[in-house]
């Protein structure tokens, strides 16, 4: 399955889309290691007691998503299909992952590529 669409995270001067393939199951269950996986967390749905529970649950969740992000951005090219961005100012054509990786402005890009690889996902969404 594939899809298309504009990033909206495109910074002002620059147009085009992103056509990405969705991970399988067993893709997406790949990106969660035993890294993510913390056997301090207490009983599932066990509200923290404390303050410091608390700032340790936030630190937690932060590092699981640090963790997340890293993993999928490690094997991001195999799901871009397609690159096609323009830079107006100069006309340069954004046409693969490693334009989009070595270039500052296209961070948030990839930040939302990651996070539609990781999100919801359901056969016969509109791109």
């Amino acid at each position: 399955m594939k899809q298309k669409f504009k990033p909206e995270s495109l910074p002002a001067g620059y147009a085009g889309h992103v056509v990405i393939r969705m991970p399988t199951y067993g893709e997406r269950l790949s990106f969660f290691s035993e890294d993510l996986i913390d056997e301090t967390d207490g009983t599932p749905g066990e509200e923290p007691q404390n303050d410091a529970e608390k700032a340790a649950q936030k630190r937690r969740m932060a590092k699981r998503s640090s963790l997340l992000m890293q993993t999928v951005a490690s094997r991001m090219a195999d799901f871009i299909v397609e690159v096609d961005i323009v830079r107006e100012k100069d006309n340069f054509k954004f046409q693969t992952f490693e334009h989009l990786n070595y270039d500052s402005d296209m961070v948030p890009v990839l930040t939302e590529i990651a996070g539609r690889i990781i999100g919801k996902y359901e056969v016969g969404s509109p791109s």
